[in-house]
């Protein structure tokens, strides 16, 4: 690799490393306006380039520009002020960071100081004694620590790809121990899903080379010497019983999630699905705040028939996804677990993984349709 090339790929990794602190920075305080914007500007910059250098693809352009007409055209019909500008340009900007990552083989090395950082936060408040809920700004935290080592941990894994680096182990435990921790049982469920999945995976490899005998006898008094120490540490530090009678006593959130929806869906016309609605009037803004709790009804609000047209779309990328490759389809799955439990993307600061995973698609489409030879069976 030429000196300028080098240059070139480690002022971009930085870059980017300084947006992803930004995002995790603005996610945890729930403040920052003005760092938002920073981003935004970043984002609209690589979008803008790309697109005036012919860079943009086809594949690529036409989800963006119909997210951004169907929030437009809702936001005029229902008379959004203003229009709907601000969620047009989060969309851009969420488009141009997934596109800059897409396009740029970064530095790993730099990257992954976003994940120390945010992984090292969270072992920091453990280790201070601090309760979950207290973790960020905003009262009851524990899901959000979830869903931020969620997108992190994703974010890293697609990178990992990018690279073309094997998936390591250890970014997927430390979001399961942090999640742990955290009570959620939205992150308990989807970091023990990737988790485990990597062990399917050496497991599935093993059996095919008729060592799997072996690897239990071997594996059993680790693993059990390793599970043992957990929760050792878990109950001197963080509470086992605590955190797992919490955990199973919290019916009431999943109540109020369904009683949203069935709000949602009993109390909106067949106008308000076609066209979107105004989340902060009405039942939705008076008994649960316009939190909808799912991203694709929020989405749904925001741009109409477009919301349910993404939640199919997103089904039929992550299919695609399993069937070229396992781990990139099961994250892209676990962040659906999460969508549909969470109002966390569409027009909020995580926006560019939703955005990085079907763009990813694409890309691994096409690569595979070149590699197809002329002639072949």
């Amino acid at each position: 690799m030429r000196l300028k090339d080098k240059i070139l790929k480690t002022v971009i990794s930085f870059v980017l490393l300084f947006c992803f602190l930004i995002i995790s920075y603005v996610y945890v305080t729930d403040s920052a306006h003005f760092f938002v914007i920073v981003n935004q500007i970043f984002g609209l910059t690589a979008f803008v380039i790309y697109l005036v250098k012919g860079k943009m693809k086809v594949s690529w352009l036409v989800p963006t520009v119909l997210l951004m007409s169907s929030v437009l055209v809702s936001s005029i019909l229902i008379s959004r002020s203003p229009f709907g500008f601000g969620n047009i340009v989060n969309v851009v900007s969420a488009s141009g960071i997934a596109i800059l990552v897409l396009r740029n083989r970064l530095y790993m090395n730099i990257i992954l100081i976003w994940f120390f950082l945010v992984t090292g936060y969270y072992f920091w408040l453990i280790l201070q004694g601090v309760h979950p809920d207290l973790a960020h700004s905003t009262n009851n935290s524990r899901n959000s620590i979830s869903v931020h080592m969620l997108f992190v941990t994703s974010t890293i894994y697609i990178l990992y790809y990018l690279n073309r680096m094997n998936f390591p182990w250890w970014p997927a435990f430390l979001f399961l121990v942090i999640s742990l921790w955290a009570i959620g049982r939205g992150g308990i469920l989807t970091s023990s899903i990737l988790f485990f999945s990597f062990f399917y995976i050496r497991l599935k490899y093993v059996f095919k080379r008729r060592r799997i005998w072996s690897l239990i006898l071997l594996g059993l008094p680790v693993f059990l010497f390793i599970g043992n120490n957990v929760v050792v540490f878990f109950n001197d530090i963080v509470e086992l019983e605590r955190t797992v009678n919490d955990a199973l006593s919290r019916t009431e959130l999943t109540s109020s999630r369904n009683e949203i929806l069935v709000d949602y869906f009993e109390k909106s016309t067949l106008i308000d699905f076609i066209i979107g609605q105004d989340l902060y009037k009405g039942v939705m803004w008076h008994e649960w705040g316009a939190n909808t709790h799912n991203s694709f009804v929020s989405l749904n609000a925001y741009a109409g028939l477009f919301g349910f047209v993404g939640f199919f779309y997103w089904i039929y990328v992550n299919i695609g996804l399993f069937r070229l490759n396992f781990i990139l389809g099961i994250l892209m799955f676990i962040v659906f677990i999460r969508l549909m439990t969470e109002y966390v993307v569409w027009f909020s600061v995580f926006d560019y993984l939703p955005f990085l995973f079907i763009y990813l698609y694409a890309e691994m489409k096409d690569k595979m349709k070149m590699d197809v030879k002329p002639g072949g069976i």
